[in-house]
């Protein structure tokens, strides 16, 4: 499956109404990153979530299968990432076959789950 994740943020954030530079500082980046992650047609897990919290959309659906949707919740100590604690992701990686590569994703996921906190 081809997707061009940038054009589909972009899509998303164009009816949220929200100005550019409110979701780059949402975001901790610059408008200009912002419009430069438009164009891509890749992005990582991290600023994935970063932007399905900041559009409340679920941008995973397009990479995941049978996944539940993610449901938004105001963020507190018990639940930092602000996601309903049952909510299920599924993740394929590709790997270039060297360790480092590995690491980094495992690196990766070990973050998403510690944010979402998956049982």
């Amino acid at each position: 499956m081809n997707i061009h994740i940038g054009k589909v943020i972009k899509s998303k954030w164009r009816i949220s109404e929200i100005k550019i530079s409110d979701l780059a500082k949402t975001l901790n980046t610059t408008p200009r990153n912002i419009y430069s992650i438009f164009a891509r047609d890749t992005i990582t897990i991290d600023r994935l979530l970063a932007f399905s919290k900041a559009l409340k959309f679920d941008f995973f659906e397009f990479y995941l299968m049978k996944s539940e949707p993610l449901t938004f919740l105001t963020p507190n100590k018990k639940n930092p990432g602000g996601l309903k604690n049952k909510t299920r992701i599924s993740i394929v990686i590709e790997l270039d076959g060297t360790e480092d590569t590995a690491e980094a994703h495992i690196k990766k996921i070990r973050q998403l789950n510690a944010i979402i906190q998956m049982p």
